[in-house]
């Protein structure tokens, strides 16, 4: 039913845009971009971007952008796309080139300028250009390294449903990081973002669970997280799993599902996983121990 609703919204919009209305051409080069109801074809997507950059359509101009800095053409091209939205006050654009002015894309690197363009986009609500800016503070690329700045501008970042800068929250308060060290609040972070799916947030609020720290020790929900980490293949995630069942913590002692995990992290090259492994397969009796 997904793929039929997406073939008639194909058909409306290749409709509308052959008359000339610029919202069904810019849809139509969406579809086209990320094969929504048509065979993906990025030429054709271009194509109709271009028709409705024509007509002053603000997103067409930000896709265009978009895909010119993912490899469709090249970055100056992708730089002079995100300037033309950006002078329409379109807040991806303002983040787009922000990123091409700090990673030094297709222009000369120039962090101020970086800075300005993540600052008008985050005015706008931006939760990734807000997020750039705490990175910055952070790392002290373009401004004085100022812990305290960068966790303000995570928080508003992480308040708008970021969820990178949760974690990043999330570690400010469990590390004492630009405020006070407060457990029950890294853990309400780390567990924003976890429900959003962020795997090292899952695996560390695993590890706190699993070590009292914030709430009480729960070994329960320790094994509940890093099962959903390690299913998206975090590698320490899977070793911590792993232990768990050997050691019967929060569950029924499992050998054979400890070395599924231990199996999975040590293709990923984690060592301690490859030993353990080692041990249980070359003493098959400890298995009953």
């Amino acid at each position: 039913p997904v793929e039929h609703d997406h073939l008639k919204a194909y058909q409306r919009y290749l409709e509308a845009a052959n008359q000339g209305y610029a919202d069904a051409q810019s849809n139509l080069g969406f579809l086209y971009q990320v094969g929504y109801g048509v065979i993906k074809d990025e030429a054709k997507a271009v194509e109709w971007y271009k028709k409705a950059t024509e007509r002053g359509h603000i997103y067409a101009h930000c896709n265009l952008g978009f895909m010119y800095d993912r490899g469709v053409g090249d970055h100056s091209q992708a730089v002079e796309w995100h300037q033309k939205a950006v002078n329409q006050g379109h807040d991806d654009a303002q983040l787009n080139l922000g990123n091409s002015y700090k990673d030094g894309h297709g222009v000369t690197q120039d962090y101020a300028k970086a800075l300005d363009l993540f600052r008008k986009a985050g005015d706008q609500g931006n939760e990734v250009a807000l997020f750039n800016l705490g990175a910055m503070y952070h790392s002290g690329r373009g401004v004085k390294q100022d812990d305290s700045k960068a966790f303000e501008w995570y928080q508003k970042s992480a308040k708008e449903g970021y969820a990178d800068a949760q974690y990043y929250m999330g570690i400010a308060f469990r590390d004492g990081d630009g405020v006070t060290q407060d457990y029950l609040q890294a853990e309400e972070w780390f567990q924003k973002a976890a429900d959003q799916g962020d795997a090292e947030s899952q695996y560390i609020l695993g590890v706190m669970y699993q070590n009292g720290h914030g709430s009480i020790q729960d070994y329960s929900k320790a094994i509940e997280l890093y099962q959903k980490a390690a299913e998206q293949n975090h590698i320490l995630a899977q070793y911590a799993l792993g232990l768990m069942y050997e050691n019967g913590n929060g569950t029924s002692k499992d050998i054979s599902r400890a070395m599924e995990w231990w199996r999975k992290a040590a293709s990923s090259g984690h060592d301690e996983a490859q030993e353990l492994l080692g041990k249980y397969q070359n003493n098959p009796q400890v298995y009953f121990v």
